[in-house]
């Protein structure tokens, strides 16, 4: 199970810093997709620019960081925890990626988000442009469609809490703990370890509902609002799909620890990883399209 978690997370951070890198690290797209807002870089283009830029390049090396600790833990697993080093991974990276950023940006920007190397007429003129930009986009009220995800991700917590108290007392003492790339139980362990999925599960909800919450307040003010409201539907079928994913990871375990199946469906990992992939394309290119309009 901590190979999926590790596929899945390093995907996203992956991902994550191509987005940066390609639609963020410059001053014409501060796109609702994905940027680093923080007040520090939204001060000026040039503070925008350079942040999405060291953002990205720090994202791509959480990412593959967190995809060689699933690796060496699917190769040789650890007796207990392995779930729990790839969520703490995951964390620790952005907290990582939060300080280091804004440590970068304090050293070669000031205050004010000029360059420090700038001369004063530079910085009069970043300021001119600062001011132009500056601004907070209004709040981006829920669409149906995010209600309607949203309450299919709460339907499938519900589902998952009534399958763990109905089916807890039947449970052996040992139930799956680990899965190899076709699916097949290699690990096993207590069954407490079982619990850990829907509180990973919960933990991914509300750290994409955060965003959700903060993309709209530190986005610019021109941002066109059809553009954030697909950002906004964008975060909304990710979570739905990611409450999915461990909703079938707990339904599966529980059914081979009854012996009622023997393993994943072998579609499981590419269909999943595609599933995210397509979600992310359709609305960067939807986004794009509405953005160059």
């Amino acid at each position: 199970m901590h190979a999926v978690s590790a596929l899945v997370f390093g995907l996203i951070f992956l991902l994550s810093g191509l987005i940066l890198k390609y639609l963020s690290a410059n001053e014409k797209s501060r796109n609702p997709v994905a940027g680093y807002r923080t007040p520090r870089s939204m001060k000026s283009p040039e503070t925008w620019v350079a942040a999405n830029r060291y953002a990205a390049k720090a994202f791509f090396a959480a990412g593959a960081g967190i995809l060689l600790i699933g690796a060496a833990l699917w190769w040789k697993p650890l007796p207990k925890y392995n779930e729990f080093v790839i969520l703490a991974m995951m964390f620790l990276s952005l907290v990582i990626i939060v300080l280091a950023t804004e440590s970068y940006l304090k050293r070669r920007f000031d205050e004010q988000g000029a360059p420090r190397t700038l001369s004063l007429g530079n910085t009069a003129r970043s300021q001119s442009g600062r001011a132009d930009s500056e601004g907070k986009a209004e709040k981006i009220p829920y669409t149906r469609l995010e209600w309607l995800l949203e309450a299919l991700s709460i339907l499938l917590f519900i589902l998952v809490a009534i399958l763990l108290i109905a089916r807890w007392p039947q449970l052996p003492d040992q139930v799956p703990r680990h899965y190899n790339f076709r699916g097949v139980v290699d690990a096993w362990g207590g069954k407490r370890s079982l619990a850990a999925l829907p509180v990973i599960s919960a933990l991914l909800y509300l750290v994409l509902t955060l965003v959700r919450v903060l993309v709209p307040l530190h986005s610019p003010k021109g941002m066109p609002r059809r553009s954030l409201i697909l950002s906004m539907e964008m975060i909304a079928w990710l979570k739905a799909s990611t409450v999915g994913i461990f909703t079938y990871l707990t339904w599966s375990t529980v059914q081979i620890a009854l012996d009622q199946a023997e393993a994943l469906s072998p579609l499981f990992l590419p269909l999943a990883a595609g599933f995210y992939l397509v979600i992310l394309l359709v609305y960067v290119v939807l986004i794009l399209r509405r953005s160059s309009r």
